[in-house]
């Protein structure tokens, strides 16, 4: 339906803000984020019988986490549509969670913040006195503006930090490991609030109380330092990092042994770019495979492009293309129905090295290869130890240099990590989840 009224006006936009519109249900919108989202519930009461409390695999067991992903999948605003009101679920007489997470997302939706406040009230409780009043003090003597417990719900930034002269625009927000911290999963603490609060634009500062009590100048120069930072418009996502070091230890064990930079092949045709011929071409796929070795046919394609100048390869350019690579002497490896090229000189499971993408650069995860990734995962375990098969595939995204894991990205890298164990750098599997290193 939205193909056809697409091409019914040429004025509508099929690609807002550069993506593409998509329509998914709730078991199948993990990994995916816009702008905007247009959430419906596509339930709603019938005349005979009423409101039923089957709300399809949200009322399975556990389906309440289906709920939970979908529901943070947009970036600025999300429009919610129900012909039912939060108060008509009787949420008490269903046999699962999903019935009473979905009430109170549309008692949120309806009532906004007012609808946490409430609760927040009713759970939080006394709190015991936190290092964050003595450091907010600290921190107002210096002519800051700072607001304790920042937030509606029961989670809250401990410590909210703007300029005196816009005391509305906060720029810094410092985490406190108090009490409420420590009720929460060291995976919540480290990498989901982290996460959600980044993804919000805060930028986060992390703070040891035992840091303040033995160092209490040191810590203080370290927020007024990530503040200034972060006024300038510097993104301090290392501080949100699980591998931030703590404030007065310094590291220089390389955690990466196998880490190089990834260099890019600068080939320019000898008789101008416009004059692609067969000598060129050969020239050109020596150049660059010889340097950026193990690379893919998308990325090959990509540099292609570039170096002779040409919009996009059509079927007269694709067919030289083809041709010419095909007269060149390498190694084709088939990695997740990608093919990659080495030259025939490099025996590539012999070697361990593994490259992040630069920003900016058109690599793509699909354009790494298995053993790339394989290199990578051997060096992350060998460093951290033992890890689930969920958390490596998250932390490889990561040390490759990219911050969303999509769907089909995260397929890829898994099976990479699959094809890997038992075949290459004594990687192995434990269990169906667990991956380990000999």
């Amino acid at each position: 339906m939205l193909d056809k009224e697409l091409s019914k006006n040429e004025f509508l936009d099929p690609l807002p803000g550069g993506e593409k519109i998509l329509i998914k249900n709730l078991e199948n919108v993990q990994g995916d984020e816009r702008d905007v989202i247009l959430f419906s519930t596509t339930y709603g009461p019938d005349k005979k019988y009423g409101l039923s409390l089957n709300f399809g695999p949200l009322s399975q067991k556990k389906g309440e986490r289906r709920l939970n992903v979908a529901v943070s999948r947009a970036r600025e605003e999300m429009i919610v549509f129900s012909s039912m009101k939060p108060e008509e679920i009787q949420a008490e007489r269903a046999k699962n969670m999903g019935a009473s997470y979905l009430r109170d997302f549309l008692l949120f939706a309806k009532n906004g913040l007012n609808s946490l406040a409430n609760r927040s009230q009713n759970e939080m409780g006394d709190e015991p006195t936190s290092i964050a009043t003595f450091l907010k003090k600290d921190l107002e003597d210096l002519g800051y503006v700072v607001v304790e417990n920042l937030g509606a719900s029961t989670f809250k930034i401990d410590l909210a930090i703007s300029a005196k002269n816009k005391p509305n625009e906060f720029v810094l927000g410092v985490i406190i490991d108090n009490s409420k911290n420590a009720s929460l999963t060291c995976r919540d603490r480290h990498i989901n609030e982290p996460f959600v609060l980044n993804r919000l634009r805060w930028n986060i500062h992390h703070l040891y109380s035992v840091e303040y009590l033995d160092h209490k100048e040191e810590v203080i120069k370290d927020i007024v330092n990530a503040f200034n930072r972060s006024q300038s418009g510097e993104r301090l996502y290392e501080d949100v990092s699980t591998n931030k070091d703590p404030l007065f230890v310094k590291k220089v064990v390389d955690v990466s042994p196998n880490k190089k930079p990834y260099v890019r092949a600068e080939y320019v045709p000898e008789r101008g770019p416009n004059a692609m011929n067969e000598v060129d071409m050969f020239a050109f796929f020596m150049e660059t495979i010889g340097t950026e070795y193990p690379i893919s046919l998308e990325l090959l394609e990509s540099r292609f492009r570039e170096t002779f100048d040409l919009g996009r390869i059509g079927s007269v350019v694709r067919n030289k293309f083809t041709l010419a690579l095909n007269n060149v002497k390498v190694n084709i490896e088939c990695c997740g129905g990608h093919n990659f090229y080495y030259p025939r000189s490099v025996e590539m499971n012999s070697n361990r090295f593994w490259r992040a993408t630069e920003e900016g650069d058109a690599r793509r995860l699909v354009d790494i290869s298995y053993i790339e990734i394989g290199n990578c995962a051997a060096d992350l375990i060998a460093n951290q130890g033992t890890m689930s098969l969920d958390d490596l595939c998250h932390e490889i995204n990561l040390a490759f240099g990219y911050a969303l894991l999509k769907k089909t990205n995260y397929d890829y890298v898994r099976n990479a990590i699959k094809w890997n164990c038992s075949r290459r750098n004594g990687l192995y599997m434990i269990g169906e989840d667990q991956v380990g290193i000999r």
